[in-house]
């Protein structure tokens, strides 16, 4: 069983991902980390498509996940 199971309902593709990387792990590493960072690919993903406050600072103003990004988070008066 995998420690990615509860995503599978909800983040089919991102569990499909998470568990081929947990997988490989032990076997092929290299592989392994492809397989994580597509997963985190994904997750970032869905986030930047359905949370209006996280915004992409670079070409991938899609919605899709990429390498440049910035996150803007409120801050409050107190928060220098």
């Amino acid at each position: 069983m995998s420690q990615f199971s509860f995503l599978s309902r909800e983040w089919a593709a991102v569990f499909e991902a998470a568990s081929k990387a947990e997988g490989v792990m032990h076997a092929d590493p290299r592989t392994a980390c492809f397989h994580a960072r597509r997963a985190l690919e994904l997750a970032v993903g869905w986030a930047f498509t359905h949370d209006a406050a996280l915004r992409a600072n670079g070409p991938e103003k899609s919605g899709e996940p990429g390498v440049s990004v910035e996150i803007s988070l409120w801050r409050g008066k107190d928060s220098g």
